[in-house]
């Protein structure tokens, strides 16, 4: 019977108890507080007498199969709502696509290379992401390819100032064509942080849309949604318990009233004189008598009892509470907004990648205007 207890089932046994105690008081207002109280007292130790397993099975009150079966697809949405959500609170750290071997040093040696620009130039924002490092790296790219260009340029106009004008070397002709190279790569990548620029500015849409209206819807059915289920489910367990309990109470105490008639029958067949006296007395009086036994009858009726008064009431609350909860969990395992969230979700990522695509697509043409170029050199 004992075979799996264990001290953490058993404590938190003890927090579901206190916790169905507490609601218990406020459900069972309609209640006299005697009443209520006692029944709260009974009902918390047939709670644990059913989890130490004390209490047979044939004495629990069953569900209907129709509502075991929408607990257990209730339970499974939400796992399957905390496995969704697992993956995408991704969206919520921030960088979490940042390229984690771009080190330090790297970030430092390109700082660096920075600070020997002019004032004047001024760094773009650049967020944490992949598409931002990209960015990044060919903007300081440009800049690096800036600085070359403007030394060479310092540098020939003092060789201009040294040379002879009339003279022209094949080497300023290889020069002039470095220069051309040079300003090509500039543009390519000029053109290259600004497409990646405007992919990163995407990303951050998306960030923000997963964020604010995916996580946050999904979080409103983990946390409050299936809370609200499972506080009517707790409602139904808690008027399962307290039907029970009367029930049980009222079997106990009619097995006790017949046990008891049973011993004063047999008291009375102990003397047969006494026996043969009464039943002479009962045929003389006949009605006197039939009139009594109905009187006591009438008074011991147990469907007039304020027992079974009670089991009445606790009856219908278990079956109002069942059907709410029934409707409650109907309602939390509609596909409908389940499937509104992953069209959601699918939709913001089309989006992002649609505007990926078209800037990917205007970079590319660029880069094919280069090429064509340097095949019309060549030749």
């Amino acid at each position: 019977m004992f075979a799996n207890f264990s001290l953490d089932k058993l404590t938190t046994s003890i927090s579901t108890a206190a916790q169905q105690v507490e609601e218990s008081l406020k459900n069972n207002s309609y209640l006299p507080s005697e009443v209520s109280n006692n029944l709260t007292f009974k009902k918390t130790s047939r709670f644990f007498q059913e989890k130490v397993g004390t209490i047979s099975e044939q004495e629990i009150s069953k569900l209907p199969e129709s509502y075991t079966s929408l607990e257990k697809k209730t339970d499974q949405l939400v796992k399957i709502l905390k496995r969704i959500i697992i993956v995408t609170k991704t969206y919520e750290i921030d960088g979490y696509d940042y390229p984690p071997n771009l080190t330090e040093s790297l970030n430092d040696w390109w700082s660096s290379q920075q600070q020997q620009q002019t004032s004047e130039k001024q760094d773009l924002q650049f967020s944490k992401s992949f598409a931002s490092a990209i960015s990044k790296s060919a903007y300081e790219s440009e800049e690096l390819l800036k600085s070359l260009r403007k030394s060479k340029t310092v540098t020939k106009k003092s060789n201009d100032n040294n040379e002879d004008e009339t003279e022209e070397t094949a080497d300023e002709v290889e020069e002039e064509e470095e220069d051309d190279e040079i300003n090509n790569l500039i543009e390519i990548f000029n053109s290259w942080c600004k497409c990646f620029q405007e992919i990163d500015k995407n990303k951050i849409n998306m960030d923000s849309i997963m964020i604010k209206e995916f996580n946050v819807n999904l979080e409103k059915m983990i946390q409050v949604d299936y809370k609200n289920v499972m506080t009517l489910r707790n409602k139904v367990n808690d008027s399962r318990l307290e039907f029970d309990t009367i029930r049980h109470d009222i079997k106990t105490k009619e097995a006790s009233a017949s046990a008891a008639a049973e011993q004063q029958a047999t008291t009375k067949t102990s003397s047969s004189d006494e026996t043969q006296k009464e039943q002479e007395d009962s045929k003389k009086e006949p009605t006197e008598s039939k009139k009594e036994s109905d009187k006591t009858a009438e008074e011991e009726d147990p469907t007039e009892s304020e027992d079974y008064k009670l089991l009445e009431k606790l009856e219908d609350e278990f079956v109002s509470n069942t059907t709410e909860a029934a409707e409650g969990m109907m309602e939390f395992t509609n596909n409908a907004e389940i499937i509104k969230l992953i069209k959601l979700f699918q939709k913001t990522q089309l989006d992002y990648y649609k505007k990926c695509t078209e800037e990917l697509e205007k970079n590319m043409k660029l880069l094919d205007e280069f090429d064509i170029a340097d095949s019309n050199a060549t030749v």
